[in-house]
């Protein structure tokens, strides 16, 4: 108990929330007194984690990796398990990389495929743009979390995994300690049906990849949404291990969790109503589960319907605080922006404060100009500052558009943009190389010449 205790209380101070150890105590032997039933089925004595390793990879991936063989003509491995093996000096990644634009275009071997089995199989779907093109780097780190072989699955009632439940993870949630529902965490922690499930990595085993929180009874298997990468077998088989536990015949009885299955009538819980997998036991009529209802950690008291945070709402209100200077709400105690002797929320300051792309200073965006710069083969727009946009910035005579100095062309007396310059007929002087409007020149067999230098002399020499 002291060790939960302890661990907790530093979680707290991390984030900067009040609380009484006496009412951290309660919190933590409540939760360990309502999921007792549950530590006495699904865990070892002394144990509130099991973990064990994910799934090994599936076969469509090393169907893919065989097909890259082919598509890379320098490639000449032809065991696509070699690309799995650690030290291999061929890095699969590096040739989807390379080969993404025929990938994407590739039918023969099935790269749709591919991709949509990657969506199903680790819940996750592929960013599009416009084009329709598939984000590469979202597919790489897909890719990588699959294959990967030295991952595992985690099952927990550990205090810290409810309270840690999206914190160090490759996925954001509202569900989290910064979210508009962490108060779930204190609900999840009084409640006698809620388990944490995640997925790791050997190497990181403190940085969740996925997560799936499972919500369970003596005749209920409830898995709800999943969060990041997180394998289709390895969800199943914790399911499988939960419902071989619990004992007795299941069958899935719907896709989504609904109120009628799980209720928090009585306070503000977080469930991913519309999501998971809802397994029943066999000729059982379940109870409703019910999200109990958390206590404030500060003075002890029920969290009531309306509170938000993990406080209730009196000790809330006592807490000292800044408003934003924009929408007036309540800032937290270190989560403030200042700008300009002004204090912001996150949310308003990403609004009304960004960074000029010439210096990188912060700058209001009512006070940034739109600056068109080449970026390799494309024009981009960037925001610039007052300062840079006077300095370092020029309007083309011809679109009156606003861009970088750098990428504009003085052409006679005039700025020219690269998107102008295309249609505008300018040719450089032969003698001395500055560029000039085709009919200010001189043409002598064959070669342009600027005014300055077409002389007498050069007329008749040529």
């Amino acid at each position: 108990m002291d060790k939960y205790v302890h661990e907790v209380t530093k979680w707290l101070d991390k984030y900067k929330y009040s609380y009484e150890i006496k009412y951290i105590e309660k919190i933590i032997k409540k939760h360990f007194e309502e999921k007792q039933w549950i530590k006495e089925t699904f865990f070892e004595k002394e144990k509130d984690k099991i973990i064990f390793p994910s799934s090994q990879t599936p076969k469509y991936i090393l169907d893919f990796l065989t097909s890259l063989t082919f598509i890379d003509p320098e490639l000449k491995v032809k065991d696509s398990k070699y690309f799995l093996k650690k030290g291999n000096p061929i890095k699969a990644t590096k040739v989807i990389s390379n080969n993404w634009d025929v990938l994407q275009k590739t039918q023969e071997y099935s790269f749709e495929f591919i991709c949509a089995e990657f969506s199903a199989h680790a819940r996750a779907n592929f960013t599009k743009y416009e084009e329709g093109d598939l984000d590469l780097n979202k597919f790489l780190i897909l890719y990588g979390d699959i294959t990967t072989q030295d991952s595992f699955v985690v099952i927990s009632i550990d205090p810290m995994d409810y309270f840690n439940i999206s914190t160090g993870s490759a996925f954001t949630s509202c569900l989290s300690y910064e979210g508009c529902y962490n108060n779930t965490i204190l609900h999840y922690l009084a409640s006698d049906c809620v388990v944490v499930t995640y997925t790791i990595k050997e190497a990181r085993p403190n940085y969740k990849i996925g997560r799936s929180i499972f919500y369970v009874s003596p005749s209920y298997v409830i898995q709800s949404r999943v969060y990041g990468s997180y394998y289709k077998d390895d969800l199943t088989k914790v399911r499988h291990y939960l419902q071989e536990k619990i004992g007795g015949n299941w069958i899935k009885k719907s896709h989504t969790i609904q109120e009628e299955i799980i209720s928090h009538s009585n306070n503000s819980a977080y469930v991913d109503y519309g999501y998971g997998v809802v397994s029943i036991k066999k000729d059982n009529f379940p109870e409703q589960l019910i999200i109990k209802t958390g206590m404030c950690p500060s003075c002890g008291n029920s969290l009531a319907f309306q509170d938000q945070g993990l406080h209730c709402e009196d000790c809330y209100e006592e807490m000292e605080y800044n408003t934003c200077s924009s929408c007036g709400n309540r800032i937290e105690e270190n989560d403030e922006y200042c700008f300009h002797d002004e204090i912001y929320c996150e949310d308003c300051y990403n609004d009304i404060v960004g960074t000029c792309g010439k210096c990188e200073e912060n700058v209001l965006y009512e006070d940034m100009t739109e600056v068109r710069i080449m970026n390799g083969k494309y024009s981009v727009t960037e925001l610039w500052c007052e300062y840079c946009n006077e300095n370092y910035a020029d309007d083309c005579c011809c679109c009156g558009e606003t861009w970088g100095e750098d990428d504009l062309f003085s052409v006679e007396e005039d700025k020219i943009c690269p998107n102008c310059l295309e249609s505008e007929k300018v040719i450089d002087c032969e003698n001395c190389g500055d560029a000039f409007y085709t009919k200010n020149m001189k043409l002598v067999k064959g070669h342009y010449y600027c005014e300055d230098c077409y002389t007498e002399p050069l007329e008749e020499a040529v």
